[in-house]
């Protein structure tokens, strides 16, 4: 649990202006001041958060609550298979105790409180550097406190999926549904009724999976075909490329042989040779693909000769294509 400490004197220049000024805080301050002055508002109000000494009460004198063992719950959703019957859970699940509920309710509620009161200062007028910092503080202890309930009530959301058993739904989606419900369930559950929080978040969850599926039915009707993946891998730019290809290949071809290029004798033996394109002149044998050292053989030059020439040609057809 994260104990409440008393912050360091600091100036009261101002800290967070309508132009944002906040060059009293680091680069990583800066970055969650941002982040908690944008976080969404609001508290579940109680008598307990405004009892005189409420912080001390609240959040120091409480036994501190450790964290769940959550190692289980990735490996589990990895093996999950979509459309399959919901796997068992195969875990022992801590459970909270009626007055561990009760303290990690109050906690959250009351850093929401303060962080509230924050936000309502910045409204008004500029934030000093140590209101920034107990903002920053009290919305990092509110973020903690949720996530130890959300993980202490993991197992919950997979018991009410096993309940549902989904037809034809991707099980996945359906947990990631019933998480994001049990986080809203959090968010307003007011642990002085004196009800289980469980009690409340089953209900909570169930109605979630019934709008789910609901809106699920609703897509399925106006689209009835299944997505399929592999549908969506278009040919298309293969054979383009491949159209493309055989276009500039026979307007090569056509340059070569009608000699439009201005290509020598030569020339046009070489091409022939090397990249089978080209009238088969008297006496040669049938065109390439030949090395450069078969070409020079055959026309009677040195490697490099050929080279030399096969490269003037190129060139050559580049000027003739581009004027074409």
């Amino acid at each position: 649990m994260a104990q409440v400490h008393t912050s360091n004197p600091l100036s009261d220049q101002p800290l967070v202006t309508g132009h944002h000024n906040t060059a009293a805080l680091t680069a990583a301050q800066r970055t969650a001041l941002e982040v908690a002055l944008a976080a969404s508002r609001g508290h579940v109000d109680g008598d307990a958060l405004h009892c005189p000494d409420s912080e001390r009460a609240i959040m120091v004198d409480p036994e501190p609550i450790g964290r769940p063992d959550v190692s289980w719950y990735s490996p589990f959703m990895e093996t999950i298979q979509p459309q399959a019957n919901t796997p068992p859970v195969q875990q022992q699940s801590a459970v909270l105790s009626r007055g561990q509920e009760m303290v990690l309710f109050r906690q959250y509620n009351y850093a929401r409180l303060r962080s509230d009161q924050l936000r309502n200062k910045h409204n008004h007028r500029a934030l000093t550097p140590r209101q920034a910092r107990e903002l920053i503080r009290w919305h990092s202890i509110a973020l903690a406190r949720r996530e130890q309930i959300a993980e202490y009530n993991l197992p919950l959301v997979l018991a009410m999926a096993k309940r549902t058993r989904p037809r034809n739904q991707e099980y996945g989606d359906l947990i990631a549904e019933g998480n994001m419900a049990l986080l809203r369930a959090i968010d307003k559950f007011d642990v002085d009724r004196g009800f289980k929080f469980s009690t409340y978040a089953c209900q909570a969850i169930l109605k979630s999976f019934s709008r789910w599926g609901m809106k699920q039915s609703r897509y399925r009707d106006r689209f009835p075909a299944r997505f399929d993946p592999t549908m969506e891998r278009s040919e298309w730019p293969g054979t383009q490329h491949s159209i493309d290809h055989r276009e500039w290949a026979d307007e090569v071809r056509h340059l070569v042989i009608n000699n439009r290029a201005h290509l020598s004798s030569l020339e046009q033996q070489v091409l022939h040779h090397r990249f089978g394109i080209g009238k088969v002149q008297p006496g040669c044998p049938d065109g390439g693909p030949m090395t450069l050292v078969q070409v020079g053989q055959t026309v009677g030059l040195t490697k490099e000769r050929v080279r030399q020439v096969q490269k003037r040609a190129i060139l050559k057809l580049r000027d003739a294509v581009s004027v074409n």
